[in-house]
């Protein structure tokens, strides 16, 4: 295959500025020069986003056998792990992927021995084939990396690559799509956003210049997109002020109801409160009015859940064959058994169990299941499954919740009010939006709107802050767990929110 001849493409593009939509555009336009023996993919981090991108394409064409539409896993296993894996001896008869959790180092032990003991118990995984989601980017990485016939192979099946949300790249994913890129074969078009990049804790990359999107600037033509479809002119105004390469606009507008609110009560019923009063007036078209309570971690919330009625929601970032196994636990929710239990009772095996995990999974996908009373239904009459009539309706629907990554649609219900922690709720968004810090200290780091000292940040904690503000479509309230003190509330005041 020939050289493209074209630099890759990187648009960096703000939090509601229509990317999928804009990808989707992209992948359309590439379509009529998709070579009839070649590959588009186009690899997202989420399942959700998956989806997102398949149902906007397939309301337009009839999606072709060589385009491909997947999270990165799903793209290195295909395409990568799987037909190369045996040629590297990384491929055994028997192979498991699961969510493995290593726990955390004792504290006894010395960071060098637990290092050692974690490695151990890894190869020791490998050897009998159990891998981590995040090891078949580590192996696919490697197996580009030591063999440069595979490289070639790859690139020349793949014409075109479209990256979604590329900031969540981490170093396995960059080294990937840096020998994508060195070939040459392959036309990349990649957008996301650097300020909303703020999971550096489950990286190696320790300097923010050093993130893939930072690096791959240096290589790529980069385009910015500026428009905010998410947000009213009011809070668009507000979070412009932390953006360090995009000056966005909002394509809302102003709004009556629009606004930034700083919470003086540090007690967090009394916030609740505060926040519930300010954004009473809300009010939406015979739609429920969608209320976001986010912190830093899940417990802020967690603790009042109950008492206040908060939903937790995620954006729900799981791996690979995730959601296969949530829709199983959805299924056992309701026949009242566990996996095992299951199989034995219908003389299933372990495939054809999630083949009807796989059915449930597609059914809520295209909208045919909206209530626990629907799933019930289905199980019964479309999996043969016997439903345990004394099931926990909550129960299923807060399954049914995390797999969807959003909560039921009730038209009997005014408010939808839903907590969770930052890093959960990105890619989420809400008609109002509370942020809690836990400290000043944590609050004058999400405040940080200087590019060099945010830049400089060896957390993430000034990002998070902006991604918390930008869920918001029309108002947001900030409130602090301690009082403040007189530097912070000129800074509140130099960024334009109102005191309540």
């Amino acid at each position: 295959m020939g050289k493209t001849k074209n630099k890759p493409v990187l648009v960096i593009a703000g939090p509601g500025a229509g990317k999928t939509y804009d990808m989707v555009d992209r992948i359309m336009d590439a379509i009529p020069h998709l070579q009839p023996h070649r590959i588009l993919a186009a690899i997202t981090y989420t399942n959700a986003a998956t989806s997102n991108i398949k149902e906007r394409l397939a309301k337009r064409i009839c999606i072709p056998p060589n385009v491909f539409i997947g999270t990165n896993h799903s793209f290195c296993y295909r395409f990568i792990f799987k037909p190369f894996g045996h040629l590297a001896g990384m491929l055994p008869k028997e192979l498991v992927f699961m969510d493995i959790d290593y726990g955390t180092k004792p504290k006894e032990m010395d960071a060098g021995s637990w290092k050692i003991a974690i490695n151990l118990r890894k190869k020791r995984n490998l050897e009998n084939g159990r891998y981590g989601y995040e090891q078949i980017l580590t192996m696919s990485g490697k197996i580009l990396e030591e063999n440069e016939l595979v490289r070639t192979v790859v690139c020349n099946r793949l014409q075109y690559l479209f990256i979604d949300e590329f900031q969540d790249a981490n170093s396995s994913q960059s080294k990937i799509i840096e020998y994508i890129s060195k070939e040459d074969k392959t036309v990349i078009y990649a957008v996301g956003d650097p300020e909303q990049y703020i999971f550096r804790f489950t990286d190696t990359i320790k300097s923010y210049e050093n993130i893939a999107i930072n690096k791959f600037k240096k290589i790529a033509k980069v385009e910015t997109n500026t428009k905010n479809h998410r947000s009213c002119d009011e809070i668009v105004r507000f979070i412009k002020q932390f953006h360090c390469d995009v000056d966005q606009r909002s394509e809302r507008g102003s709004d009556v109801c629009g606004g930034v609110y700083f919470i003086p009560e540090t007690d967090l019923d009394s916030i609740i409160k505060s926040y519930r009063s300010i954004t009473s007036i809300l009010k939406k078209n015979g739609k429920p009015v969608e209320k976001f309570y986010l912190s830093y971690v899940n417990k802020t919330f967690e603790d009042v859940a109950e008492k206040w009625e908060l939903i937790p929601v995620s954006n729900d970032a799981t791996k690979g064959l995730g959601l296969i196994d949530e829709a199983i636990k959805i299924i056992s929710a309701i026949v009242g058994k566990n996996s095992k239990q299951i199989c034995e009772k219908y003389k299933l095996d372990r495939i054809a169990l999630r083949k009807k995990g796989l059915l449930l999974v597609i059914a809520i996908r295209k909208g045919k299941i909206k209530t626990a009373e629907d799933i019930c239904t289905f199980i019964e009459n479309n999996l043969e499954l016997e439903a345990n009539k004394e099931y926990s309706i909550n129960n299923v629907e807060d399954k049914l919740r995390k797999l969807n990554g959003k909560e039921f649609v009730d038209d009997n219900i005014s408010e939808y009010h839903m907590h969770s922690s930052i890093h959960k709720a990105k890619g989420l968004e809400a008609d109002a939006v509370l942020v809690v810090a836990e400290d000043k200290g944590q609050l004058t780091r999400w405040l940080i709107t200087e590019k060099e000292t945010r830049y400089s940040e060896k957390t993430d904690m000034c990002r998070l802050g902006y991604v918390a503000f930008s869920r918001a479509k029309t108002m947001l309230c900030i409130a602090c767990l301690k009082n403040i003190d007189k530097k912070i509330d000129s800074e509140l005041t130099r960024l334009g929110v109102t005191k309540s």
